[in-house]
């Protein structure tokens, strides 16, 4: 199950994604993320505090976000998440930060 929840701050839209990630939860995500970016390719920041596990179908989803060319930066994510970012080669294609803050700062 997952839950993905739209927050703005400014000018940047925050995407709140809580629970498993996988292939049966993924077009969520994909239909949230077309919804949030919009026609204005409006920054996003990816929050991943609550994330509790993401399969090659979620990582499939924010490459695709990756090759849009929107810019998108992820905050929060759990260990767990992260090797998996890591392992996968995803890390490098995404700025990460800490805290949500700190992402929208970034974008600003």
């Amino acid at each position: 199950m997952i839950t993905v929840n739209i927050e703005k701050s400014g000018h940047v839209v925050i995407v709140v994604v809580k629970g498993r990630l996988d292939a049966s939860t993924s077009p969520e995500l994909e239909k949230k993320l077309a919804e949030a970016g919009g026609a204005a390719k409006t920054p996003l920041v990816l929050d991943f505090q609550a994330l509790e596990y993401i399969s090659s179908a979620g990582l499939r989803v924010l490459i695709s976000l990756c090759q849009s060319k929107q810019k998108a930066v992820i905050c929060s994510m759990p260990e767990l998440v992260a090797e998996v970012f890591d392992i996968s080669g995803l890390s490098s294609m995404f700025e990460r930060y800490d805290d949500r803050a700190s992402a929208i700062k970034a974008l600003a």
